[in-house]
């Protein structure tokens, strides 16, 4: 089976609930209430959205509450174009101000005070609850498909990093890869064609290449370099693949600054350090003086991941394209698992 398909035609085609560290799914349709007998300076509530952008969205909540945007804080990014419930808190803020807000495509849902944040890897995976579309098998093919295809896959998957990663056009790992080169003109350049910031700043400094790049948020600018480590990753994993090496318990390095420590098997060490000649980056490349605030000691991610709870909701005729069959799906996934992989290799979209 190598079925075609799309995703997120509208917003309902991609629900996402996330799953808490203990294991309790955010569902949309529960009613939860107000620990009032709870306690501390932090205040946990649920984000509900659509068709909203996770930084932005909380960008706006910190200016309705009149507070500084790193009161709040979030245990996992979630995709724009699509319905998402995720866990979340804000410091020193009262359930009293949070129910005041208003905002387009969102409900906040407080949930009581804590002693503890909420930090970003702070939950165990996400349910997504997905409609693929525009799929020309018939219903009844591509259910049997669907139902041989996870059978075989016995419960696991290659953990690719998503497309999602590396942005359109491929430009966030290409601007990774100057900054580890230190060639900071050409990677001010190339962020002053995407990012109006860097430009507005090169026009006042021309000659200021680092502090253009400093206009990026952070976050953003340690992606840069996170998109290289995911592209190495997903390179390292395609040999692992082409070997027929599909173990579990497989790990594969996002190389950094400690890389050459010798952490790491060797098996997997010679084919990463392959793909670093390849490629002209050193480990000590990713301790970038220059921008300290993204380099990277390097950490290990799982070759093959594994998936959860399949289900085939429903399949049938797709009202948005006449003729095909849309198919509805959910699953659950461990956290920095991309859904998209996961249905790559369901649909066998990705050799694998």
């Amino acid at each position: 089976m190598c079925a075609r398909f799309k995703l997120k035609s509208v917003p309902s085609d991609f629900i996402v609930e996330e799953i808490t560290p203990d294991k309790e799914i955010l569902a949309q349709d529960k009613l939860y209430s107000f620990d009032k007998n709870s306690k501390g300076k932090f205040l946990h509530f649920i984000i509900w959205k659509e068709n909203r952008d996770t930084l932005e969205l909380l960008d706006e909540i910190a200016r309705k509450l009149h507070a500084p945007r790193e009161v709040l804080s979030i245990a996992g990014m979630k995709d724009k174009s699509a319905i998402t419930a995720q866990m979340a808190s804000a410091y020193n803020i009262k359930k009293e101000q949070l129910d005041a807000i208003k905002i387009r495509g969102t409900k906040l849902m407080p949930l009581r005070y804590s002693d503890k944040k909420v930090f970003l890897g702070n939950l165990w995976g996400n349910m997504f609850t997905i409609t693929a579309r525009a799929i020309s098998e018939t219903p009844d093919i591509i259910r049997r498909n669907l139902e041989l295809r996870a059978s075989e896959m016995q419960g696991r998957f290659p953990n690719y990093f998503g497309e999602q990663r590396f942005g359109e056009d491929n430009s966030t790992q290409k601007i990774g890869k100057l900054i580890l080169a230190s060639d900071f003109k050409t990677a001010a350049s190339e962020c002053a064609k995407r990012y109006r910031e860097c430009a507005a700043y090169l026009n006042k400094h021309p000659k200021n290449y680092l502090g253009a790049i400093r206009q990026l948020p952070i976050k953003l600018q340690k992606m840069f370099i996170h998109a290289v480590q995911s592209e190495i990753f997903n390179s390292a994993l395609d040999e692992f693949i082409a070997r027929k090496i599909t173990d579990d318990g497989i790990d594969i390095p996002l190389p950094g600054y400690r890389f050459s420590s010798r952490i790491f098997t060797s098996e997997t060490d010679k084919i990463v350090e392959e793909i670093l000649r390849k490629e002209k980056i050193s480990p000590k490349d990713f301790d970038v003086r220059e921008l300290p605030g993204v380099s990277s000691e390097g950490e290990v991610r799982r070759a093959f991941e594994n998936f959860f709870d399949f289900l085939i909701i429903s399949v049938g005729g797709d009202e948005i394209n006449p003729g095909k069959t849309k198919v509805v799906l959910q699953f659950s996934l461990p956290k920095a698992a991309y859904a998209t992989v996961f249905l790559d290799a369901l649909f066998l979209a990705k050799e694998s």
